[in-house]
């Protein structure tokens, strides 16, 4: 569906109690009816925002990762320093692995089989807000001449990949603790560490600029 102004006071209460009623009652358990009661709105009103259950999911998970990737964009990215795409995803581990963002993220595992269309919403949201606008930065990369990446967006899948995977298993499994934001920027660091080992065409420090040294490969 199309984007809404996120100023409205009705969308904002929509996708709140739509969070709300996901987080609590899991896909299956939340109803339009419920999401509808809960934004004190009608039904006919919802689907004046979002045409199914499906399509509240991905406005959820939009809303909640629209601006962790915006500084490439604002910055018209071409040059944009490693030392943003640091914040960048070290914003994007850290939602991924609070308790609402492992708690949607079980949902969407758990429930996908029997409910593929939402499964589909939640990665559409993901390509959208996470994938695309890193890949992007990726092509810019290249055609700065930094980054001989041949697969831009597999090159960013895999960094995301580098910065939650070591997480999302245990966290979904209840098996260990939140991260604390000083174990994810250190995570993420050796993660863009290994990715401009693979990727650089030089060596460049924190800020972007040159260090002098060749790439290792």
């Amino acid at each position: 569906m199309a984007r809404v102004d996120e100023n409205d006071p009705t969308y904002a209460r929509l996708v709140a109690a739509a969070r709300a009623e996901f987080l609590n009652h899991g896909f299956a358990g939340a109803t339009v009816a419920s999401i509808a009661a809960s934004a004190g709105i009608s039904k006919k009103t919802v689907y004046q925002y979002a045409a199914s259950k499906e399509a509240l999911m991905y406005e959820v998970v939009s809303e909640a990762c629209q601006e962790l990737f915006s500084p490439i964009f604002k910055s018209g990215g071409a040059d944009l320093p490693r030392t943003e795409i640091t914040r960048c995803l070290v914003k994007f581990c850290l939602l991924s692995t609070s308790e609402d963002g492992v708690t949607i993220h079980r949902l969407a595992i758990g429930e996908a089989r029997q409910f593929p269309d939402m499964a589909k919403a939640y990665k559409h949201a993901l390509n959208t807000y996470v994938l695309e606008p890193l890949a992007a930065w990726v092509v810019w990369q290249n055609e700065l001449g930094r980054l001989r990446a041949d697969d831009p967006r597999l090159a960013a899948d895999m960094l995301t990949g580098m910065v939650v995977s070591p997480y999302m298993r245990d966290l979904s499994l209840g098996v260990r603790p939140r991260p604390s934001k000083e174990e994810v920027e250190r995570v993420v660091n050796t993660a863009l560490n290994l990715f401009y080992a693979g990727c650089a065409t030089r060596m460049y420090d924190d800020t972007g600029a040159e260090s002098g040294r060749p790439s290792p490969t």
